[in-house]
């Protein structure tokens, strides 16, 4: 995880993804997907990747995603098992 890997906490990390976003030497698959999920994250409970995997699934027409995941609870576009 990125936050265990660089000592961050969740604020130390948006603070950190929302500099490379704005940041034009990087390049992404689809900035507007990374943008996406970091604003989940920023107000939601789970990891940044699982909001990744909820932003490329909800772009590709699936309604939601199946996780074992509690604290997606309630999340928009997941479903917990």
């Amino acid at each position: 995880m990125l936050s265990y890997s660089y000592e961050l906490d969740n604020a130390g990390l948006i603070e950190v993804l929302d500099r490379i976003l704005l940041a034009y030497v990087f390049e992404f698959g689809n900035r507007s997907v990374v943008a996406g999920a970091l604003n989940h994250f920023r107000k939601g409970r789970a990891n940044f990747a699982d909001y990744i995997i909820g932003e490329v699934a909800a772009r590709a027409g699936c309604e939601r995603v199946m996780t074992f995941d509690k604290r997606l609870k309630g999340s928009t576009g997941f479903a917990v098992l």
